[in-house]
């Protein structure tokens, strides 16, 4: 049992010098034993970053950190992060943006932009704006009435999946998605934006986006569950 921060840091050490690829923290909040929620995280994040720079060569395996801190902005500045050509991913049913949507499909500038989504509850401002396909195309893991209808006009695309394997496509196969926007819960005490009842692969999807973006909706249940938000930092 690993009590004490001393015994987290020798065992990050460890395992930084088995030189991964990638390194997976996954906090057990049932195991806390007092600390606060991400604290081990953070210990081991700092002792393999320690660990590989000490080591000849310097960084042997990327660690993503963020660019910037996290910022309150309004939807027609994150809207203007989007550039043509971009992956975007909306998430699953209710955690999919609206006001986000509805600034980016104002954007009259834009082509060819990919939005992937899953169960969309309901119209896309960007779809229905763009008719004919010019600026927006939208690309679902499960249709809905909504998405199975625009399919059927030509202006959604199915994409073929297992439901359980989805977490692994977006840690293994899927390029980075550019960015991911998605409708959450208010920020809580310790500092996470729940993802609601829409949970499923949210967390996988994150990991390795380009940038996240989050709309805060009050009307969202918080719903408990693991890895089931994203931390302000």
């Amino acid at each position: 049992m690993l009590r004490q921060d001393a015994k987290i840091r020798e065992l990050a050490r460890v395992a930084a010098n088995a030189h991964p690829d990638l390194v997976v923290v996954k906090e057990n909040e049932d195991h806390l034993r007092g600390r606060k929620r991400g604290k081990v995280p953070r210990i081991i994040r700092a002792a393999v970053l320690a660990t590989l720079q000490s080591n000849s060569g310097g960084l042997r395996m990327t660690l993503r950190t963020a660019a910037t801190p996290a910022r309150t902005i309004s939807s027609e500045e994150a809207a203007g992060f989007v550039a043509s050509g971009m992956w975007l991913d909306y998430g699953v049913a209710l955690c999919q943006p609206d006001n986000f949507d509805q600034a980016l499909a104002a954007r009259k500038d834009l082509r060819d932009v990919k939005i992937r989504s899953c169960l969309t509850m309901t119209p896309r401002a960007t779809i229905e704006s763009d008719p004919e396909g010019e600026r927006f195309h939208s690309f679902s893991w499960h249709f809905s009435g909504y998405d199975r209808r625009k399919h059927d006009a030509g202006r959604c695309h199915y994409i073929p999946l297992n439901l359980g394997e989805v977490p692994d496509y977006y840690r293994r196969f899927v390029e980075p998605v550019d960015i991911v926007i998605l409708r959450t819960c208010p920020i809580d005490e310790h500092g996470y934006f729940n993802f609601s009842v829409g949970n499923l692969w949210h967390r996988a999807m994150i990991e390795r986006a380009r940038m996240v973006i989050v709309e805060v909706s009050r009307g969202l249940p918080y719903a408990h569950g693991e890895q089931n938000g994203v931390h302000v930092s």
